[in-house]
């Protein structure tokens, strides 16, 4: 019984691992396509974020993607 508790456990970590792997490396090849389509130089910090780089420095993807789309909306 008790071997059949550490068994699923273990399971378990391994599953949140591979996942976690399998979602930095999907989040690193995002970065990169998107460098290599807009010549933007970008980076990826591992279990953070893909970054930007721009005048003042780097900035999150996101925000920077958010920034762009807002600075194109007119009254």
């Amino acid at each position: 019984m008790l071997s059949d508790f550490f068994a699923f456990c273990f399971f378990m970590v391994v599953l949140v691992v591979v996942s976690c792997v399998l979602g930095n490396i999907s989040g690193a090849y995002t970065c990169n396509n998107y460098q290599d389509m807009t010549g933007i130089t970008t980076k990826w910090v591992a279990v953070d974020a893909c970054y930007v780089k721009t005048e003042k420095g780097w900035q999150r993807w996101d925000e920077y993607k958010a920034r762009a789309i807002a600075s194109e909306l007119k009254d």
